[in-house]
């Protein structure tokens, strides 16, 4: 039979690496302090909303209610008044972030016709702008459906023709997003040779993907 110290709270192991409750949200106030968030952008709401949620996150301020403040803190007075009925509610809401996140996102975001002008009116190829550069363009428009087929199909159909072929092939087991970053480093191989002589000599053996390993 096993044999005990006597003292029965040696039986207990001691939890000394986790702080008191109070400790926590302590150090998670002081973590919100020093975080420095983006300026407001009502160009793009939802690149804005997700910049500062992930600098938050990373600084371990996870709290609904210290998020809801930072980002108040952040708005202009004509859009803090679009929430101020968040800010009212007595207590806050446990939810408040993501109510704050939900109001501003509808009534800040754009509306699905001015979305669709805005697709229409991007340039027809590349010019002067990498593939990544053109899918962020695309991400702004549509976070949410980014990898939807018509926005694949706006994507492919702006590049070279040889880079077309291959990221649509990588399309199959792929992201957009990924995709277009593989894109970005076989662009240069073609910036030697005009589009005609590019779509004759280009196969598609010879640019090969690198591995996604």
């Amino acid at each position: 039979m096993a044999t005990t110290s006597g003292d029965p709270m040696s039986e207990f192991p001691l939890q000394q690496d986790c702080p008191p409750k109070a400790e926590q949200s302590a150090s998670s106030q002081v973590n919100a302090v020093r975080v420095e968030l983006p300026q407001f952008d009502l160009e793009d709401i939802d690149t804005w909303l997700l910049m500062c949620e992930n600098l938050l996150h990373d600084a371990g301020v996870v709290r609904q209610d210290t998020m809801f403040r930072k980002i108040l803190a952040k708005l202009p007075a004509q859009y803090f008044r679009m929430v101020k009925h968040l800010v009212l509610q007595q207590p806050l809401a446990v939810d408040c972030f993501d109510q704050l996140k939900t109001c501003l996102r509808d009534r800040l975001g754009l509306a699905p016709s001015e979305r669709l002008r805005k697709l229409e009116h991007l340039p027809p190829s590349l010019g002067d702008m990498k593939p990544s550069q053109l899918y962020g363009q695309l991400e702004q428009l549509y976070p949410n459906d980014v990898d939807h087929e018509i926005i694949r199909e706006m994507f492919l159909k702006r590049l070279p023709l040889p880079i077309s072929i291959l990221c649509r092939e990588k399309l199959k087991s792929h992201q957009l997003a990924q995709v277009a970053y593989m894109a970005d480093a076989h662009l240069p191989l073609q910036s030697d040779y005009p589009g005609s002589t590019l779509i004759a000599q280009a196969a598609v053996e010879d640019v090969p993907f690198p591995s996604s390993s």
